[in-house]
């Protein structure tokens, strides 16, 4: 039986998109497979604890910063490798001082602040409308 070239064209289409459809639930499949461990263990309310593994480090039952330990998980647990030498080089806006003003507000890192950086500084500031003149 012979096709016409439009039914050989919604033939492909349609094995097309089913390709496509396997391929792209596999992919999100894959992906929620993988998240899936890290997003049990962040919804389950438990702070990240200081031990690598089972006999190295322990818990802590008064934990800091629960929210930047997760983000900085090297810090909290870092690799048997690690002697501790090398300094942090974050410094979070948030942890900086904010001055305010009646033409906003501004928070700066500094060497101060953050001591490796010992030629430039970094400003996060916010100016309201006419507030400078």
């Amino acid at each position: 039986m012979a096709h016409t070239p439009v039914e050989v064209v919604k033939q492909r289409e349609a094995s097309d998109l089913s390709r496509r459809g396997i391929l792209t639930g596999a992919a999100v499949a894959g992906s929620l497979l993988a998240t899936a461990p890290l997003a049990v263990a962040q919804t389950a309310g438990q702070a990240p604890q200081p031990s690598r593994a089972p006999g190295v480090g322990g818990t802590d039952p008064h934990p800091g910063n629960v929210t930047r330990e997760r983000q900085n998980p090297n810090l909290l647990n870092p690799p048997s490798t690690d002697s501790g030498t090398t300094p942090n080089l974050r410094f979070s806006f948030a942890d900086a001082h904010m001055r305010q003003s009646s033409g906003g507000w501004t928070r700066q890192v500094t060497a101060r602040e953050l001591g490796v950086s010992k030629s430039i500084a970094g400003v996060n500031m916010r100016l309201n409308a006419g507030g400078v003149t």
